[in-house]
């Protein structure tokens, strides 16, 4: 259960840090255009486009930290559930 709850931990830790980079990088686009278009494999493109999907990596990553940190309620929660699981009062032995 533990390994599970890190894991997931991780991934919304990581999109937070993804999201903090795109946001950043909405203030430098005319920049990593500038960039993009010295690569030799380059396409053309407007800043606009670019801050389009810029925009769009940032609603999917918003959209997926808020899925993980409910994946993480959603663990808390079902562990707490099977934990108050009463045991049975007897044990089960085969009849001989």
């Amino acid at each position: 259960m533990r390994t599970l709850t890190r894991s997931s931990q991780f991934f919304a830790s990581t999109t937070m840090l993804v999201l903090g980079a795109l946001i950043a990088l909405t203030g430098y686009v005319q920049q990593a255009l500038d960039v993009v278009s010295g690569l030799p494999f380059k396409i053309k493109g407007s800043a606009r486009l670019l801050e389009v999907k810029i925009m769009l990596l940032v609603v999917i990553f918003t959209y997926a930290f808020f899925k993980f940190t409910w994946s993480m309620r959603q663990l808390g929660q079902a562990s707490t559930l099977v934990g108050a699981a009463p045991r049975r009062a007897y044990a089960v032995h085969p009849q001989n």
